[in-house]
């Protein structure tokens, strides 16, 4: 992907660990990577989520995508550190002509700790 490509995204990423918010970003990215879609929120510094979705996802329709290894690792960085996504889900909504998705992020990382979060990403 190129710097362009990302700055072609916008909306919002919000997320808390634990219940206790550590993500408020509006820098996000929604990207068309062939067999999947990655979308991303991060704060710029130290805080972000990634993860990916099977671009074959029925658009206008919620659908729940239980955590699995794509061509993006599903990932959390809380202040700086990386926290691979072990379970959990993302709910998503792909808008008709496929270039936005909205929804709801409840991951489980390693030692327990539990992501929930939204996000709303145009391109």
């Amino acid at each position: 992907m190129t710097a362009n490509e990302e700055k072609l995204s916008f909306g919002s990423f919000t997320a808390s660990v634990d219940g206790k918010p550590f993500l408020v970003s509006n820098s996000v990215t929604f990207h068309d990577a062939s067999s999947n879609y990655f979308l991303w929120g991060t704060n710029g510094n130290a805080n972000s989520v990634y993860f990916c979705v099977h671009s074959s996802l029925e658009s206008e329709t919620p659908e729940v995508v239980k955590h699995y290894t794509g061509a993006l690792e599903w990932t959390v960085f809380i202040n700086d550190v990386s926290y691979p996504v072990v379970g959990g889900s993302a709910t998503v909504t792909i808008g008709k002509s496929r270039r936005d998705a909205h929804g709801t992020i409840d991951f489980k990382l390693e030692g327990g700790r539990v992501v929930t979060g939204n996000f709303d990403i145009k391109r």
